[in-house]
């Protein structure tokens, strides 16, 4: 059913990266993903460590591995946004890879190799990109002229070497990454070259091996021609360049378009239909299945077709049957057809999740995609632990009453056909649950402690009596349901406990509200709790009780639950920060270093914090992430709103700055550190590989670094600066926030 993509996909591009630098090794295991075309998107920093990243740390040197994986990486994103957003219909696969490489990775290629040369202190980049030469033999006219102690190094090599040199810069012969580590390995080059020399050597042999693989390549020549002429590597031109090529081609589908807008306009589901539109869009269809064999026979827009049925089948009220059309709808566009494929999988969620059992194959398969295009945020934000297929590992429980809210808005009943019925669901499964008066009256069952009750009016939750009770801070009914055996270790469908419900009481954060009781916390807190309730953390918005003790501002409730055994890593919030983390982070909120305000009060562009509206509004603003940000974009345009917005926003700082001690949530910071909690745990966001260390090096708090560098905090850690490519050191972290009391005691400056 899944035709040939246009674009290759991430891990075809990591393994032809790898067999360039001869790292690929026989491993099998890149080849079974590559060939997967629903591959998971946790395999692309999984094959990129695997394939390159290790075996060039091993062969070359750990700091060039490093930065040719982290290339890697960021073009892996770059080229996401690229599929998703220009579409390659009509073109074959050689088609497009021949344009591809053309304009995409020539430009990426070249601006890699100048990288590297500047890195390395190596050639020019023309010794590499020339048309009319290997780069094993630019690279080797230049080593000649430029390098220290070749000549004698050279000179003592044996001929069968030499002979295996020259084949190299003729073309003849590509050597094996492990002869290119050989050649300058301690014993044979030490006399001649440092280590700090050899390493550099052979990562410029190894970038060179990569260039001459490409060029013997078919699309070779071409690229490296490109290549060389390319100046940078803004993808709005290459966009534009590539779109261009690909309007040459367009002619012969000139007649398909003008049927397809027809029958897309016939078809769109805010349309109000007719009671003859649904047998005129029927034998439209039939016709256009006709017309696009004669002119597409190779199947590349066999999409549009499958896609229009899909809508057909909704339109009519069939959706099983529609949802096995999108299905082959969303495969024959995956990694083709541009914006359609964003579009295709939203409505293929929504009409899947109305299914009385919706297909979680198809659902993981949706998601997944939405990930792999950049489109949506992946659940665990940058975890290498492995790829899988499983379902819970790609979509919460919450996602699919999100999809099926939203169905109505995707396709609103005067949308469909005359007399079409769809599956009777709650009026309204989106946004905040509202607690009735009906709901605030509920008692207790003692006969059933254990029994979950429902509340909410429009949108329904179901949460064990326990955790209702203490919410409601109703002390009689708490205590009795204890008595009569309620288990405390009972989470909810969200995944709070009466715990949690207890801790959340104590909270200093909320505005005009002070902290409640403690008794609730005191009671259950002499419970025995197990470790996954312990260390568990709700499913929207991700909260969890170590970081839910921080925002008490207590540090003996802090020190209860590490007591009672919580995971002092245990990561939680939207972004899956550390504790040690978040509380720093509040440390540096107190101290007026942190930009949360701005955050809060401009449109983001961001898609963690987009993510982060949407679960605290339950997908009320929208169905996809670009929704979110569309809505509030609306909204902001509105002075009246601005004006609100802004003035939401510092209450909520002011209320934070004034609520939290400072000596306090350092005390609660010494305590995680004392506990175990990892000092150099790189964080996903807001700064990829930024730790607690870092932050609080950034924040100038002089004992807590001291601290953290005791337990084992390491200095010499750096991070990846996403704007400028570079790699910083703590040092430079704090010479930037001038952190004047870490400069001087830890460093050594000033």
């Amino acid at each position: 059913m899944h035709s040939t993509p246009a674009y290759p996909n991430h891990l075809e591009i990591i393994r032809s990266l790898a067999r360039a630098f001869d790292t690929k090794g026989s491993d099998k295991w890149i080849d079974d993903h590559a060939g997967k075309w629903d591959f998971d998107y946790r395999a692309i920093p999984v094959a990129t460590d695997k394939v390159v990243y290790e075996p060039l740390s091993r062969y070359i040197g750990e700091d060039f591995a490093r930065n040719v994986a982290t290339w890697l990486n960021r073009f892996c994103k770059t080229y996401s946004w690229f599929v998703a957003n220009l579409s390659l219909e009509g073109l074959s696969h050689s088609e497009a890879l021949r344009i591809l490489s053309s304009h995409l990775f020539s430009a990426f290629g070249a601006e890699a190799v100048r990288t590297a040369c500047s890195i390395l202190n190596g050639p020019p980049p023309e010794q590499y990109l020339s048309p009319v030469k290997q780069a094993f033999e630019g690279l080797f006219e230049w080593i000649e002229l430029s390098v220290p102690g070749w000549d004698d190094f050279y000179h003592q090599l044996s001929k069968e070497v030499k002979d295996r040199m020259r084949r190299w810069q003729t073309g003849t012969q590509l050597p094996a990454l492990s002869s290119l580590s050989a050649l300058f390995s301690r014993q044979d080059a030490g006399k001649f070259f440092d280590e700090t020399q050899r390493t550099r050597l052979r990562a410029l042999l190894v970038t060179a091996r990569a260039v001459d693989h490409y060029r013997a390549l078919p699309i070779g020549e071409i690229a490296i021609e490109r290549a060389q002429g390319c100046s940078n590597t803004n993808l709005r031109d290459i966009h534009s360049r590539v779109v261009e090529e690909c309007l040459l081609k367009a002619p012969r589908f000139k007649l398909i378009a003008e049927r397809n807008v027809m029958l897309a306009t016939l078809l769109h589901p805010g349309r109000e239909k007719s009671s003859k539109d649904q047998v005129f869009a029927q034998q439209a269809l039939t016709h256009f299945k006709i017309f696009l064999h004669q002119i597409a026979p190779s199947g590349s827009l066999s999409y549009c077709q499958s896609w229009h049925e899909a809508r057909w089948l909704t339109l009519s009220g069939k959706l099983d049957r529609a949802t096995e059309t999108y299905q082959r709808a969303f495969e024959q566009s995956y990694f083709h057809a541009g914006p359609n494929q964003g579009l295709i999988i939203q409505e293929a969620l929504a009409v899947a999740a109305m299914l009385p059992s919706p297909p979680k194959t198809f659902l993981r398969q949706l998601r997944n995609g939405q990930v792999v295009l950049g489109l949506e945020v992946p659940l665990d934000l940058g975890d290498k632990s492995g790829v899988s297929s499983r379902y819970d590992k790609h979509l919460e429980n919450w996602f699919i009453p999100q999809y099926r809210g939203h169905f109505t808005k995707i396709f609103p009943a005067h949308g469909g056909f005359p007399g079409a019925e769809y599956p009777q669901q709650e009026p309204d499964l989106l946004g905040s649950i509202f607690v009735t008066d009906d709901d605030l009256a509920k008692k207790p069952s003692f006969k059933a402690p254990n029994r979950k009750i429902k509340i909410g009016q429009l949108r329904q939750k179901r949460i064990p009596q326990l955790t209702y009770f203490v919410w409601r801070e109703n002390a009689d009914a708490v205590q009795k349901l204890l008595d009569a055996g309620a288990d405390v270790n009972q989470l909810s469908e969200a995944g709070d406990s009466a715990l949690l419900q207890a801790v959340q009481l104590l909270d200093v954060t909320t505005p005009n509200q002070k902290p409640g009781d403690d008794s609730f916390f005191t009671l259950l807190s002499e419970k025995p709790h197990k470790p996954e309730v312990l260390n568990a953390t709700t499913q929207k918005k991700r909260l969890s009780l170590l970081t839910a003790a921080i925002n008490t501002n207590r540090l003996d409730v802090l020190r209860k639950l590490l007591d009672m055994g919580c995971a002092p890593d245990s990561r939680a919030g939207i972004e899956l920060s550390t504790p040690l983390y978040y509380c720093i982070q509040k440390i540096g909120l107190v101290k007026g270093k942190s930009e949360v305000l701005r955050q809060i009060t401009q449109v983001p562009q961001d898609q963690v914090l987009l993510e982060s509206i949407r679960r605290y509004t339950s997908g009320s603003l929208g169905m996809t992430l670009e929704a979110q940000r569309q809505y509030l974009e609306r909204v902001a345009s509105d002075p009246r709103y601005n004006s609100i917005h802004q003035a939401a926003g510092k209450i909520l700082v002011e209320t934070e700055r004034k609520s939290f001690d400072l000596d306090v949530l350092r005390a609660m910071a010494g305590l995680l550190i004392e506990q175990g909690a990892d000092t150099n745990a790189e964080q996903n966001y807001p700064i990829p590989g930024y730790t607690p260390l870092m932050l609080a090096i950034e924040s100038d708090e002089l004992d807590l670094v001291n601290r953290m560098v005791s337990a084992g905090g390491i200095l010499e850690k750096t991070y990846l600066d996403q704007n400028s490519g570079k790699w910083v050191t703590p040092l430079q972290i704090a010479t930037e926030f001038q952190a004047h009391s870490v400069l001087k005691e830890v460093f050594g400056k000033g």
